[in-house]
């Protein structure tokens, strides 16, 4: 049985990829930062071939990856109201990061 890892596993999309990915027979680790109830997701941690991972999908370590076939890369800002605030600092801090600075 083959490993797929989910980042954005916790949004509409990405649950519902793991759910299906789930019913043809794939292990799943499904990361997310799970901001809305990692309960939600309960028929998926009920089922014994997926695992929940809390973490930053932007920080994906060798680690995560170990014995995974595939990945979907789901993971996206949300639609919930503070995404706005985050997009506009994480585009500024990927600004500054591309930066040469010259003092």
């Amino acid at each position: 049985m083959e490993t797929v890892l989910v980042t954005g596993a916790g949004g509409y999309i990405g649950s519902t990829l793991c759910a299906v990915l789930l019913e043809v027979g794939y292990r799943v680790i499904g990361l997310d930062r799970y901001y809305f109830v990692l309960d939600l997701l309960r028929d998926l941690i009920a089922n014994p071939n997926f695992k929940p991972v809390v973490h930053d999908e932007r920080e994906v370590s060798e680690e995560h990856l170990e014995g995974v076939a595939a990945v979907c890369d789901l993971a996206a800002l949300s639609n919930d109201p503070s995404s706005e605030e985050r997009y506009v600092l994480e585009a500024v801090a990927r600004s500054t990061e591309q930066q040469n600075w010259r003092v």
